[in-house]
């Protein structure tokens, strides 16, 4: 997954990432993914699901460290 460390990278190739690894159960690297769309001044359309993802996954992150 370095290919989206990129500061190339396409917001849409993070989402995607993003998504997948939510569905993993990878609630603190779909985290900073999103954070990091949020904070992309190329995050377009994007950036409303960003902002709607970030507080989902860090609900989850949070439980998900607590078990």
């Amino acid at each position: 997954a370095r290919l989206v460390r990129h500061p190339g990278c396409p917001a849409m190739l993070k989402s995607i990432l993003a998504n997948t690894y939510k569905a993993e159960r990878r609630y603190g690297e779909a985290l900073e993914l999103w954070r990091d769309i949020a904070q992309s001044p190329d995050g377009g359309p994007y950036l409303a699901r960003a902002r709607s993802e970030i507080p989902v996954l860090e609900s989850l992150a949070a439980g998900a460290g607590a078990r």
